[in-house]
């Protein structure tokens, strides 16, 4: 492995160690059903993204937007294949300093 790969792969672990804290320090996080780690070339950062599912999602990034400094929510209507008409929300802040983003499929109730 080489010099460049093993610094890259010990800033991940800091990440990751990062946001294995803060959710243990915060034991009423609901629970993401993934966990996704990817480099930011904006950032310069490792990002970390974590997906819920279920019918609390809604509730739940609530949840975690209270959790996350600087917190923002994005959100686009779209439709999949296995999900049907959906809204994919996400929210967006840090932990410690990591860009860390939560997201959940919305089912669009009502149509037209």
């Amino acid at each position: 492995m080489s010099g460049r790969s093993s610094a890259g792969m010990a800033r991940v672990a800091v990440a990751l160690r990062c946001f294995a804290d803060f959710v243990a320090a915060r034991p009423g996080l609901p629970f993401l059903v993934a966990l996704h780690v990817e480099w930011s070339h904006v950032t310069g950062r490792w990002a970390i993204k974590g997906q819920l599912h279920g019918d609390g999602a809604a509730a739940d990034l609530e949840r975690w937007a209270l959790a996350l400094d600087d917190p923002s929510v994005t959100s686009y209507e779209s439709e999949g294949y296995y999900v049907g008409p959906h809204e994919h929300r996400e929210v967006h802040g840090t932990v410690h300093g990591h860009q860390v983003s939560v997201w959940a499929h919305l089912p669009i109730r009502g149509g037209a």
